[in-house]
Order: C-alpha cells, then structure tokens, then sequence
C-alpha cells in the first residue's frame, strides 16, 4: 500500500502453458530447482535444463549445442543465465560477436537473458549481454545481495531463491512476457525436466 516497500505487481491472466528450457552455466544448474516451482506454480513446464560448467558465450555461441537443444525440446521460452565465467573477460567485440551468434540461434523463440550473479565487479559482460539481448529481455542480477555458497562464487540454495523471485518480478512486470509467473506456494516440486 501506499508508503509499504512492496511493489504490487500486475495481475497477470495469460495462463498458456510454457515450455520453457533453461541454458547457461553452473548457476543455472543451481537456479533450476527455484525455476521450477515456478513452473509447476503456473502451469508450466520446464522441458529441458542444460548446465554447462565452466562456459562461456564463446562455447554457446560457436557449437552447435543450443541448435540441438531447440529442435529436441521445441521450447515457447528460452531462459539463458551466463556470465560467471566471463567476469574478467575484456574481449568485448569477440564476446559481442559470440553473443550475437548464440542469440540468432533461438530462431524467433521468445527469450529471456539472465546476466551472472556478480560476487565481484565485472569487466563489462553485463553490457555486451544487455546490448545483445535487446530492451526488456535482460535481467542485471549483479547487485543483489544474495547469501552464498561456500565457494563464494555462487548462491546457496537460499540465496538461489531469492534471484528466483526477482527474476520472476520481472517477467511479471513485462509485457513482453504475457504469461503468469506467480510465486510459488510450495517449493522442492519434483524436476521432470530432461
């Protein structure tokens, strides 16, 4: 309400079911399981979840991994989280160029780009991935406060929850994005993902 600190978000009444598939590297094996209690919330379903550790928008870009992952799954959204190999990364034209290449490979599927969930100050990815990805299909996740794993280079499961909510926040906010993605009322759905 007025003066509270909570943002009511739009009622959403879109309820076409999503095939989502969810690509990128580790931190995307990490947020699968938050993902999915969204999908199972709101009537998804997330067909496919490729984790590809240690990579970088140079192995997506430049295989063809993605081509094969859209024609097995025929996804109506693709979700990619990238970035946290390439924080140190100052190639920018080369990485441009690689996330240009990735990006044409959706082929028209509706997208949604999830920039790395920085533990320290990159070197520009965020730009090149907010360029490529285009108005309103970018979400900068480097500056919450999200509690970490031992490693200190990814969230916890807690704080893999919390980058969960606030990526759906934005989808909700969206008109890009039509479909419901109300918070889940239970979590640790089971993954049917392939």
């Amino acid at each position: 309400g007025p003066g509270g600190a909570s943002a009511v978000l739009p009622e959403k009444t879109d309820t076409t079911e999503q095939r989502i598939l969810l690509i990128g590297d580790s931190q995307a094996g990490g947020i699968m399981f938050a993902l999915n209690d969204y999908c199972v919330e709101n009537g998804h379903t997330l067909v496919g979840v490729f984790s590809w550790y240690s990579a970088t928008c140079l192995n997506f870009g430049y295989s063809s991994r993605i081509d094969q992952l859209v024609e097995t799954f025929k996804p109506t959204l693709v979700i990619i989280v990238l970035g946290l190999n390439e924080l140190y990364a100052r190639d920018i034209a080369k990485r441009t160029n690689a996330s240009r290449q990735m990006q044409a490979k959706f082929g028209g599927i509706p997208y949604l780009w999830v920039g790395p969930a920085n533990y320290m100050e990159d070197q520009g990815i965020n730009k090149v991935f907010e360029a490529t990805a285009g108005p309103g299909r970018f979400v900068l996740s480097k500056n919450l406060e999200l509690p970490r794993a031992r490693d200190k280079r990814h969230p916890n499961q807690a704080g893999y929850k919390i980058w969960m909510d606030s990526i759906a926040a934005f989808v909700q906010q969206s008109t890009l994005y039509p479909f419901r993605f109300d918070k889940p009322k239970k979590t640790g759905s089971r993954i049917k993902a392939k």
